[in-house]
């Protein structure tokens, strides 16, 4: 007998897990590649440990699907229209979900002109935004100023591309991208290189294959040492 209780029961209360659904609508359509990207900079975001590379498929007649799967969760994605009419997502994670960020990240992401958040386990508890151009600028322009390493930056400048402002906001991100190079070459950390400089790489390649011009002392194995910079 199946009966409609009123409510969503949590059916594993002593796991420690956090759920988040997501809407994305009316925006922009990713290719295998930038959706891979995306599940990818999502999987930082939510400090998820990924256990294989983000899995995407095509649907039929014209959307994509993509899963990743970690140690404490997982997400799975399903896209419709070209352009996009409409984007879902399923979140699940031991550890605390920021629903703003995720919100922004994924509206930035896919450029969508209205995007909802809601926690399954807490169905008047929603969180909504509306993105015109202007918004958009606003939310990249956050992103890239609340970027605190390498990763911060690359999922910044994920948003930047992903929002079609590469060129308009190329000089800040690669000012900020600057000085994380010159932090990596004044430090005498050896792990540095790959909790930051992997980030910084990653950032430089996905405004290079934007279109953005790099100059040589940016390009990955060209930057000299930077002087005069305190350890």
């Amino acid at each position: 007998m199946i009966r409609r209780s009123g409510g969503i029961r949590d059916c594993s209360p002593d796991a420690e897990q956090h759920r988040l659904l997501l809407e994305l609508r009316d925006g922009r359509t990713l290719d295998e590649g930038a959706l891979k990207a995306y599940l990818r900079q999502l999987a930082h975001l939510c400090s998820l440990r990924l256990v294989s590379e983000p899995f995407v498929t095509a649907l039929e007649p014209s959307g994509l699907a993509g899963w990743i799967h970690a140690d404490e969760g997982g997400a799975q994605l399903q896209t419709w229209g070209d352009p996009l009419r409409l984007a879902t997502l399923s979140l699940v994670s031991s550890g605390p979900l920021d629903a703003e960020q995720v919100l922004r990240f994924s509206a930035l992401s896919f450029a969508a002109r209205e995007a909802v958040a809601s926690d399954p386990l807490s169905p008047g508890e929603h969180w909504k935004t509306t993105a015109e151009r202007a918004q958009l600028r606003e939310l990249c322009e956050w992103a890239i100023g609340e970027a605190r390493s390498g990763k911060d930056l690359a999922r910044a400048t994920t948003l930047v591309v992903g929002a079609g402002l590469a060129e308009e906001l190329a000089g800040e991100l690669l000012a900020r991208i600057a000085e994380g190079v010159r932090a990596l070459h004044a430090s005498t950390d050896p792990k540095l290189a790959l909790t930051h400089g992997e980030g910084l790489g990653e950032a430089l390649l996905l405004l290079r294959h934007a279109g953005v011009e790099i100059a040589e002392d940016l390009r990955p194995g060209r930057a000299e040492p930077a002087t005069g910079v305190e350890k």
